[in-house]
């Protein structure tokens, strides 16, 4: 008979008879680690957000092409939105991943001249072309849908059907790099999601550590008397690294459209981990090496846990309370807003293992160029995810930098932090007004005109009397270290002890 997986499960090998349908439904992986084979008309189906996985690079498909489908919805879109998608299957025709889109409205990325390229799949030439393995592709949604704005209009999904043979084992896909700026649009080519951490190791000689993924925030503006023509913000990109990501979710709860299905606009405060299958994405190439280079994916960036290809985040890190200072991920998440509601978000964290310095996979650069945009700012360069080391000291000041094209108000608001900084003050420096202004207490509020301000706010954990302080003196006779049960005790004389820090002098 029949059969819908009822639960996450690993077998050494899959046979599905003639005539019959095996089905991983939503949050549910199918892993195989050996061979697997559809006999006949039998058929694999995976529904969306489902998973496939094999294991072995070497492992096989035997089957027809359309014994297998890898399915995946979009969000909520309108006509005007695009979404980015790569093949989790062989031999895929570009236009049937929305057949009711116009014919000119299908996009890759040339990394060569950093511009974007047009399939136009009415030409004969193009009806049946096949999408590349492991490249990103921007396509709008069906002609036939909603125009946002119009009175009563609802954004719509679209299912897109992946049918043919499902990709597996190692796959190097070309991106170009030894330049400033030097983009790659490339995607996820499995049926499964992948992991960001396993990807970014694996490509750490060859790409920037940062990802970038596009998002439906903003309103498309269309330009008249040609309605087909829109411009996009490129504020619609959320970064995500080690570090973490930001966040698409504005303060007043606008959630926006995301890719390929998965839940991009979900503000939870955890840790975007996985690419899900279908979902391609920006990265720029390293500016040092080789003008060309080779992206590398293989089965061991593959998530085998149900659920993985339906959330990009999950729980974030807790770290322990009697390590807090030394360990783990402690950030805090800046939103800034427009009273016309546009929204951008930055990302600061104190996190293991980063440097004060520009770091591969810690730090991200921004792309925003909105209507608001807010980033942190280090050696010059704008962020919008700076990581910066452990452990963590009250006295550590960040520069804010901000650009705008409204005139107006715009608010900056604490949107959430975690580890340390939920004990934590945090303050915003206005060095335009010489104000010290608490975040943990309310939203802080200021007028803007447009223009780009790199050198008006600080982000800053002490008050203003406490500006200029140095780490307070101690006198050593307050002090008292001794051993009690083999352990080393420490006592302080009235005064109360936060935490001890121990350093190897080797």
């Amino acid at each position: 008979s029949d059969y819908n997986l009822p639960a996450d499960i690993t077998v050494c090998t899959c046979t599905v008879v003639d005539g019959k349908t095996f089905t991983v439904p939503a949050n549910k992986t199918l892993t195989v680690i050996g061979n697997t084979t559809a006999v006949g008309t039998g058929k694999f189906i995976i529904e969306n957000n489902g998973g496939f996985v094999q294991v072995n690079d070497n492992s096989t498909y035997t089957g027809v092409p359309t014994s297998f489908t890898s399915k995946r919805q979009t969000q909520s879109v309108y006509r005007y939105d695009i979404t980015y998608w790569s093949s989790p299957v062989e031999n895929f025709v570009l236009k049937n991943v929305s057949p009711l889109t116009l014919f000119d409205k299908f996009f890759s990325w040339n990394s060569n001249t950093q511009a974007w390229t047009p399939h136009k799949t009415n030409v004969a030439a193009n009806l049946l072309e096949i999408m590349g393995t492991g490249k990103g592709y921007s396509i709008r949604a069906p002609q036939s849908f909603n125009i946002e704005g119009t009175a009563g209009a609802l954004p719509q999904t679209h299912m897109a059907q992946f049918i043919g043979i499902p990709h597996n084992g190692v796959k190097q896909i070309t991106v170009s790099n030894g330049a400033e700026n030097r983009w790659n649009m490339i995607g996820n080519p499995y049926p499964s999601a992948l992991n960001i951490a396993e990807f970014l190791e694996v490509n750490k000689d060859v790409v920037d550590g940062t990802l970038y993924f596009w998002t439906h925030k903003t309103p498309v503006i269309l330009n008249s008397p040609n309605p087909d023509f829109a411009l996009y913000s490129a504020s619609d990109y959320v970064a995500v690294n080690l570090s973490g990501n930001i966040s698409n979710v504005n303060d007043a709860g606008v959630v926006a459209s995301a890719p390929s299905g998965n839940s991009l606009g979900v503000n939870t405060g955890d840790d975007f981990l996985n690419v899900a299958s279908g979902q391609a994405f920006f990265i720029k190439g390293k500016e040092t090496g080789a003008i060309s280079n080779q992206v590398t994916f293989n089965n061991k960036m593959r998530v085998r846990t149900g659920g993985e290809n339906a959330q990009f985040f999950k729980p974030g890190v807790t770290t322990p309370v009697n390590n807090w200072q030394n360990t783990g991920k402690h950030r805090i998440w800046l939103n800034a807003t427009t009273s016309q509601n546009d929204f951008n978000q930055t990302l600061v964290g104190y996190i293991q293992n980063a440097t004060n310095g520009l770091d591969w996979g810690y730090d991200g650069q921004s792309l925003s160029n909105g209507a608001i945009s807010i980033y942190s700012i280090l050696n010059d360069q704008k962020l919008s995810i700076q990581a910066r080391s452990l452990p963590f000291i009250t006295q550590d000041e960040v520069p804010l930098g901000y650009s705008t094209t409204r005139t107006g108000t715009a608010r900056i608001t604490l949107d959430k932090v975690d580890g340390l900084f939920q004990g934590q003050d945090i303050y915003l420096e206005d060095n335009l007004l010489n104000v010290v202004h608490n975040l943990k207490n309310a939203s802080y509020t200021f007028d803007i005109v447009p223009g780009t301000f790199n050198d008006r706010f600080v982000l800053r954990y002490l008050p203003s009397e406490n500006l200029g302080t140095d780490l307070p003196t101690l006198d050593v006779n307050a002090l008292v270290i001794y051993n009690l049960n083999n352990q080393i005790s420490v006592k302080a004389k009235d005064l109360t002890i936060e935490s001890v820090i121990i350093y190897d002098m080797q």
